[in-house]
């Protein structure tokens, strides 16, 4: 895996599952818009595109995804997502796009 998906795949998982965001009862718009800035500071040499993030209101379940797409500074798009249940544990995919 190159550098720049193991940078966006850590910083991913750091801020969904070490900042500590999930099952604060938080509205689905304040759960965006601090995950939007954590990944804007915590991938500052990227232009974050979007992101995304959803979590399921039954803490019992902890059912969450995050979703981000961004661009290095040599115009490479990347896409990554995580997923999470009680069952499996985190799941993180990254790809390179075209735009």
């Amino acid at each position: 895996m190159n550098e720049n998906k193991e940078i966006i795949k850590k910083q991913l998982v750091y801020a969904v599952e070490d900042c500590q965001i999930m099952g604060n009862n938080l509205t689905p718009s304040k759960l965006r818009f601090i995950f939007d800035g954590l990944i804007k500071d915590l991938l500052s040499d990227f232009t974050v595109i979007y992101t995304a993030i959803i979590e399921n209101p039954d803490e019992m379940q902890e059912l969450y995804a995050a979703y981000i797409k961004v661009k290095d500074n040599n115009g490479i798009t990347y896409k990554a997502g995580l997923s999470h249940d009680v069952n499996c544990g985190a799941y993180v995919t990254i790809d390179e796009v075209n735009g």
